[in-house]
């Protein structure tokens, strides 16, 4: 009888698992949630500029120590403000807190009146 040997992941290659699915999460709302166009940008679908933003943060971060909740939070930047979607609703997807501050701190503020003061960013 032949032994089955189990592989069993290190917790490393499970944080990474995780990492992964909550992108693929976060890329499936960014294109649900952020509709329309791009002004000046004729036919240009406004979630692709989420895109663009991911992948230039991504690409000034060092290969070898990725940040997947920068990475995330690049992605997600606007999808308070123009997806309509809170944290709440991204906590209960399960970001981390990591993730939901910096997008928090990428939001633009509807709720403050003086349009100069409503990113903290």
């Amino acid at each position: 009888m032949e032994k089955r040997q189990e592989y069993i992941k290190t917790e490393l290659e499970l944080y990474y698992d995780k990492c992964a699915e909550l992108e693929a999460i976060a890329r499936t709302l960014v294109k649900e949630r952020i509709k329309g166009t791009r002004k000046g940008l004729l036919g240009e679908q406004n979630y692709l500029h989420s895109f663009r933003v991911r992948d230039l943060v991504s690409a000034w971060h060092h290969w070898d120590d990725p940040d997947y909740d920068v990475f995330i939070a690049a992605l997600l930047h606007d999808i308070v403000e123009d997806g309509g979607v809170t944290l709440n609703e991204l906590q209960r997807l399960g970001f981390t807190d990591r993730t939901i501050k910096l997008v928090e701190l990428c939001t633009h503020r509807l709720d403050i009146p003086d349009p100069t003061k409503r990113w903290v960013l």
